[in-house]
């Protein structure tokens, strides 16, 4: 009863938030560049390729997984407060993000299907389409094998956003910003030295290549699906387990 409760609380919290993410996405990228359109640039056609990203849904579904899935805080003061314990928390919003990223990768496939049909016929309906979208000679097992790597990356991403904000948490908020701000230096340090470069000449990009199920001789959509699920379902159940450890050491915030 606990977990369902502590579930429900969340998802809902949730939910509401990222519908306000959707309408603030696409505000800030699809209505506001069409107002500005009609009240300055009458002159010229309007553009509806060049202001609607083939993306949207899945680029504001990624910021808010982020952003939430890093937030270790969100709702635990609140269900500390009713009874509700660390383990019974951690799995709760987990089993939300889990939720809120099978339907959300199923609107971002709804959309990818409008905007492939409407904006522009040459764009793609999932994400990784180009890499997987050929792995096997049916078109309809190969769009469930995509989804289903699409789905597992973002349990991945959304559980390494949660290991940070759990690391971060137990850290004062002093410490937390100069860590933040080391990170973003480290970052802009990185992009001066050509890292791209450095990393085609070190193991980590034989690594990524593997993860990805690339091979020297691979056509675009036939890359090995095998190894991104493989691989996934293993970093998933690594960083899930050293989540929850970090989980259990967390403080009452005040």
């Amino acid at each position: 009863m606990r977990f369902k409760a502590a579930f429900h609380y969340q998802l809902k919290s949730d939910v509401q938030a990222l519908l306000w993410f959707y309408v603030w996405g696409i505000a800030g990228i699809v209505v506001i560049p069409l107002l500005m359109w009609l009240l300055f640039d009458r002159s010229s056609a309007y553009n509806l390729n060049a202001t609607l990203p083939n993306a949207l849904t899945a680029i504001v579904l990624t910021i808010f997984l982020i952003a939430y899935g890093g937030n270790t805080f969100d709702g635990f003061k609140v269900l500390i407060q009713n009874g509700i314990g660390r383990k019974t928390y951690f799995w709760s919003k987990a089993a939300v993000m889990a939720t809120i990223i099978i339907a959300g990768e199923v609107v971002n496939a709804l959309y990818g299907l409008f905007y492939v049909a409407v904006v522009d016929s040459h764009g793609t309906v999932l994400a990784f389409q180009g890499f997987y979208g050929k792995a096997t000679a049916s078109p309809i097992v190969s769009g469930l094998i995509t989804f289903l790597i699409t789905v597992l990356f973002m349990f991945c991403l959304t559980m390494t956003a949660m290991f940070a904000g759990s690391v971060l948490a137990l850290f004062s908020r002093r410490t937390q910003l100069i860590l933040l701000v080391g990170i973003f230096i480290m970052m802009f340090a990185a992009a001066a030295i050509d890292l791209p470069r450095i990393w085609q000449f070190t193991w980590l990009s034989t690594l990524a290549e593997w993860v990805s199920g690339y091979h020297p001789n691979v056509q675009a959509g036939t890359f090995n699906a095998g190894a991104p699920l493989i691989s996934g379902l293993i970093y998933l159940g690594v960083m899930t387990g050293a989540t929850y450890a970090v989980n259990l050491k967390l403080k009452y915030p005040r």
